[in-house]
């Protein structure tokens, strides 16, 4: 049973540039204060846009917490091109709209050093959905004024890189939930935090903590179902049996949110409910359409044909 492999690069970001010497004037490099109250407004953003929401199956190295009204924030990650002054209206409604300032730099000798070079800049933040329990903004676009372009950007994920991309660059994730309460968490947990789950339109997953005893169940479209069980740490010289069926356990400081009883998650064709007899995973699609499993603290099993 192949479990998840440790990610060891950061993937790339997309693409955005300011030339240089196209914005008169100067201001710090710096981001303002950002607040981090949600208040009664409900819906978050990210305190970088432009680097990474979360690492699946691993710690991020800098954290991106989520913010409410920011007053600014970097575009660029070494202070090259910031926002500041931020004034916004319609926070916590479907379309949030920002006025405030954009600061970059001409990189003569360098981001640091450079002159900073001011103009207008105007922020919209829209299609508010559930990312790892919380809602939030899930796509960006920045006005300033030619040649500087900052192109649109959206919550997805490419490979096990989850963060604000170009639109069709990656699977869009956090997709707002639909009427009958059904959720589109991408990572969560069963309540009781003993079984770890992921879904996205490539599979459906769920594990158990990586020291034996330890259990997971894989679902591929079609509803190819794989499980894995292993109960010991020693084996038989020889044995093709895995030391470990699901691996890279987030840490808490991944926050990952619990799947409570009674609700349901789904992305693509794949449909996860949590009961008091665990998580259960099906295919709702296709060939394999009612093909699936269920992951308890103690177990990992087909159900459904």
């Amino acid at each position: 049973m192949r479990g998840f492999a440790q990610l060891t690069c950061t993937a790339a970001l997309a693409v955005v540039f300011v030339a240089s010497a196209v914005l008169p004037g100067t201001a710090s490099a710096q981001p303002q204060n950002l607040d981090r109250g949600a208040g009664q407004q409900g819906i978050y953003f990210f305190a970088r846009p432009s680097s990474a929401v979360a690492l699946v199956g691993q710690q991020s190295a800098i954290p991106n917490p989520r913010v409410v009204r920011p007053s600014g924030f970097p575009l660029f990650e070494d202070g090259q091109w910031v926002l500041e002054k931020l004034h916004w209206s319609g926070w916590g409604s479907p379309v949030a709209q920002a006025t405030g300032l954009s600061s970059s730099s001409n990189d003569d000798p360098s981001a640091a050093q450079g002159k900073r070079i001011i103009t207008w800049a105007e922020v919209r933040l829209s299609k508010p959905g559930i990312f790892r329990g919380h809602r939030v903004y899930r796509c960006i676009t920045v006005t300033v004024p030619r040649p500087a372009h900052y192109p649109p950007a959206c919550l997805q994920r490419s490979h096990r890189y989850i963060g604000l991309l170009t639109p069709g660059s990656g699977e869009p994730v956090g997709v707002p939930g639909s009427s009958d309460g059904t959720l589109h968490l991408t990572s969560f947990m069963s309540p009781d935090r003993k079984v770890w789950c992921t879904i996205d339109s490539f599979a459906a997953a769920c594990g158990t903590e990586p020291e034996p005893p330890t259990h997971s169940a894989w679902l591929t479209p079609k509803g190819k179902v794989s499980l894995c069980s292993v109960l010991q740490t020693e084996y038989p010289e020889g044995s093709k049996v895995p030391l470990t069926c699901f691996q890279n356990w987030p840490p808490p400081s991944d926050h990952v949110p619990a799947l409570e009883i009674g609700k349901t998650t789904q992305d693509s064709d794949f449909r996860c409910t949590s009961s008091a007899e665990g998580i259960t995973c099906t295919d709702v699609a296709g060939a394999g359409k009612g093909n699936g499993f269920r992951v308890n603290k103690d177990e990992a099993v087909k159900v459904g044909s």
